[in-house]
């Protein structure tokens, strides 16, 4: 299993190593000279791979100059010194030494641990040669039986320090590499997931120590959002590339048992195969096809976890592209009227293409009450995208279709507007649903819905769209604090529930307390679909994870998008100031945010 790992390290007669650390990773051999008698060569076996304890690799010091290392009457100058400073370890006992070539017959070598400050120092191992003035055969000895300990663990290489006590002067070797028990999830590479669309994905689990994975032991693989692609012809079986063990395929070998909700795989389970037990596993899974739905928005995460490992473990495997925003305009509706006229649906794409080829079905809540007399207006309102109009496919349960005949390349807006309709006399009172779903927005499964509760309310008042609260005839300021739940307005203390915070080097703050500092009612901001609806001077429309804005339907592109975060919607500040015509000011040193209102 070893590989033979050497270096050349210069030892003088008055100090024997190289000024600056050099990390053996390969067979390398180097020359160095720091007097014309002071050649040696190191030679370290491949780190092995240890933990809290373990043993380090041998070291085996041959001298490139007969007497380098023997020849001197100062003792100092015939002590190496094997040293673990700067990490957490220290040795455990002392090696074992032995001597070769040119000093085999040299006599006893005395061992023991160094002293830092008069006292016994467990990083420090003395190895002291005895005098030689036999200068015909060069020399050589080996360290063997390193063993190491240490209280805390921290990965990574270990390095060990090799010098002569005459000297300050020392060389870094890699003798180890600390590792800890159950594994580790890496990502390929983090991909985008457009919402109703699948991509590839692939990762890795690979074992931390040896003998990490128990085999025929299960794990568990699930997401947090979206879902598993199944096969064509096989709901219950994973759309997957391959699984490899170590670079080899064992696809045909393994049985990969996927977990359902809502009929959507949403993880798996596998056996850990048999394995080899004396290197670090590595189980790849390549091409598994990732689906993300409209509704999701941010990351999805894999978790692996089961008693195969020892901790469960969490990566990003994806980042979700939403590919449309939809935006409703309700109805209020007259009970016993015919031929009314109301109502809106915008479709809009966050990008050029996010519709595909496909229909979209549009099913009214309210049969047999509520029927829809003839086809509304349908248009593309922005970019290219090309409709074919299917109309009304079923008016007993009043569906509506119409068809994307060619993806755009310029982002497009379709508006679904003017619905006819009659509402029977006998219909109650209350709120009629509106159901979405179709092809083009989910190519990857077209019966996912978006669902508007509140898409028809009859005999009940309209569903406000927002007046602004009427600002005062003087300039109000409102004093915002990173990280702080108390604000102020026009000196005076309010306080939050939650507080602004910085993200991607932007300033979030809740898009409420923002609206109330331009005077805007919070309770006038309307939340649908994870559309944001802001009633200012201009009819502002936002989406959580887009960086489209409307305003009064002009598009533009934010610098960073409104998230959801414990219950709160929050935009950046420079943004949403902009946007609510509020000058705003930052200080850097206060880590302030002050918003101005001018009447």
């Amino acid at each position: 299993m070893k590989k033979i790992v050497q270096k050349m390290i210069t030892l003088g007669l008055a100090g024997c190593l190289v000024m600056s650390p050099t990390y053996v990773m390969a067979r390398e051999t180097t020359n160095l000279e720091l007097s014309k008698y002071a050649p040696i060569r190191v030679t370290v076996d491949s780190a092995n791979y240890i933990e809290k304890e373990g043993e380090l690799s041998d070291i085996t010091i041959e001298e490139r100059s007969a007497g380098c290392l023997t020849n001197t009457r100062n003792m100092d100058e015939r002590t190496l010194v094997l040293s673990l400073k700067n990490t957490s370890y220290t040795f455990a006992s002392l090696p074992k030494i032995t001597l070769s070539d040119g000093f085999k017959n040299l006599g006893k070598v005395q061992i023991s641990y160094g002293e830092t400050n008069k006292k016994e120092d467990t990083q420090l191992i003395y190895i002291t040669l005895p005098y030689s003035s036999n200068k015909g055969t060069r020399g050589t000895l080996t360290v063997s039986d390193l063993k190491v300990t240490a209280a805390t663990l921290k990965t990574g290489d270990l390095n060990l320090n090799l010098g002569l006590l005459s000297e300050t002067r020392y060389e870094s070797v890699k003798v180890a590499e600390v590792l800890s028990y159950g594994a580790t999830l890496k990502v390929d590479r983090v991909k985008a997931v457009v919402t109703g669309d699948n991509r590839a994905v692939s990762f890795e689990l690979q074992e931390g120590m040896p003998d990490s994975f128990i085999a025929n032991r299960p794990l568990e693989f699930s997401i947090d959002k979206g879902y598993f692609r199944s096969e064509l012809n096989n709901s219950n079986t994973l759309d997957i590339g391959a699984v490899l063990l170590n670079g080899k395929d064992i696809t045909n070998q393994v049985k990969l048992e996927p977990e359902f909700e809502e009929g959507l795989i949403v993880g798996f389970t596998m056996q850990i195969p048999t394995i080899d037990r004396t290197i670090r596993n590595t189980l790849s899974f390549e091409g598994l096809q990732l689906c993300a739905q409209s509704s999701d928005s941010g990351n999805i995460t894999l978790t692996v976890e089961g008693r195969g490992i020892t901790n469960p473990i969490s990566e990003i495997i994806a980042e979700i592209e939403t590919a449309t925003s939809i935006r409703v305009e309700g109805i209020k509706a007259k009970v016993g009227v015919r031929n009314q006229v109301g109502g809106k649906v915008i479709i809009s794409e966050n990008d050029r293409g996010m519709l595909a080829k496909g229909k979209i079905r549009l099913e009214m809540e309210g049969e047999p009450y509520i029927y829809y007399n003839k086809t509304p207006k349908i248009k593309v309102t922005q970019g290219d995208a090309e409709l074919k109009v299917i109309g009304w496919v079923d008016k007993e349960t009043n569906i509506l279709e119409i068809e994307v005949t060619r993806a755009s390349r310029k982002a497009s807006i379709i508006e679904i507007s003017d619905f006819t309709y009659s509402v029977d006399r006998t219909a109650p009172d209350g709120k009629f649903a509106l159901t979405i779903s179709g092809s083009a927005l989910s190519p990857e499964n077209p019966t996912e819905t978006t669902v508007f509760e509140d898409f028809m309310i009859t005999s009940m008042p309209e569903v406000s769209q927002g007046i602004p609260v009427a600002p005062t005839n003087k300039t109000v300021t409102t004093v915002f604090k990173l990280g702080s739940t108390n604000y102020t307005v026009d000196g005076v203390n309010y306080e939050m529930d939650v507080a602004p915070f910085s993200q991607d080097g932007r300033t979030m703050i809740p898009i409420r307390y923002a609206a109330e500092a331009a005077g805007i009612s919070s309770n006038d901001v309307k939340f649908s679909g994870g559309v944001i609806i802001v009633p200012a001077s201009k009819k502002i429309e936002m989406t959580l994870g887009s960086r489209i804005v409307k305003a009064d339907g002009e598009v533009s592109t934010m610098i960073t998008e409104p998230i959801s975060l414990k219950g709160r919607t929050y935009v950046p500040i420079s943004e949403i100031a902009k946007l609510l015509n509020l000058q705003v000011q930052w200080n850097q040193e206060e880590q302030t945010a002050t918003f101005v209102l001018k009447k």
